[in-house]
């Protein structure tokens, strides 16, 4: 089932990188936006119809304070590193909206010490195996993000293709991505388990990114480039669902929910 899962996302990457460069070429960039709001509708309608609502157990309350402060903590701390871009990390915006994200955070620690029934709880964070494997998700998950971006801006500024031509020179990551997820990490997953899969999938990546930094810029696309995204598609494969995987095996099954949450 995870194995499907990372190779859905593989699918839905390959989707949005192919129609996305189409879009911008023939519409402009602010289409790629607007034509995610009929494909998120859509996914809302259907989700009632597949998805089970049921909680087995002793109804829960829901921790709006909680929710609040964590999306606001995290909102504010992206509005201020975006403000490094143009004014730098000394710039009053920057350490003003640094520090209120500092601030918010603290204020959701002692929220949620108090709370009956909280958003996440803080107990959980006990666990060495949660802590590590959450640390891990938010670097992967930068490293895995970051890369897609980098390498459509590298498409584009320095081998100057048309966004139309980037999006389909993504579309082998993706592929890789989906081939991967369904023929190898389900006999790695079996083989070394979730954590160690993990790890390799991290190095593997790395390696995807040493070659797209070392690669010499006139070698063109095929070679420094596209061995490159073939690591790096490898390499998210890997280290995509087990991280996941992770962190739901160092909760109680009563808290997989909150450990999906936490891997995104």
């Amino acid at each position: 089932a995870m194995s499907a899962w990372g190779a859905a996302s593989a699918v839905g990457g390959a989707t949005g990188v192919l129609a996305g460069g189409l879009l911008t070429g023939a519409f402009g960039w602010s289409s790629v936006f607007l034509v995610t709001v009929p494909v998120s509708l859509s996914a809302a309608l259907l989700a009632r119809g597949v998805l089970d609502d049921a909680v087995p157990g002793a109804s829960r309350r829901f921790d709006a304070l909680g929710a609040v402060l964590t999306t606001a903590a995290v909102v504010v701390l992206v509005h201020g590193a975006l403000g490094a871009v143009a004014d730098g990390w000394a710039s009053p915006r920057v350490i003003l909206g640094l520090a209120a994200s500092a601030g918010l955070t603290g204020a959701l620690v002692v929220v949620e010490r108090r709370t009956l029934d909280p958003l996440i709880p803080l107990g959980l964070f006990r666990s060495r195996l949660l802590s590590t494997g959450v640390v891990l998700a938010v670097l992967g998950g930068a490293a895995r993000a970051s890369t897609f971006v980098l390498v459509a801006l590298y498409l584009q500024q320095a081998l100057a293709m048309s966004p139309q031509r980037a999006g389909l020179a993504m579309v082998p990551t993706s592929l890789t991505g989906f081939v991967v997820s369904l023929a190898l990490l389900p006999r790695v997953l079996r083989t070394v388990g979730p954590r160690r899969s993990l790890v390799v999938g991290l190095a593997v990546l790395a390696c995807g990114h040493l070659w797209l930094a070392y690669a010499p810029a006139g070698a063109g696309y095929p070679v420094a480039v596209l061995p490159g995204l073939v690591f790096v598609a490898t390499g998210v494969a890997l280290s995509f669902t087990p991280t996941t995987l992770v962190i739901a095996s160092a909760v109680p099954t009563t808290h997989t929910r909150l450990a999906s949450g936490l891997a995104s």
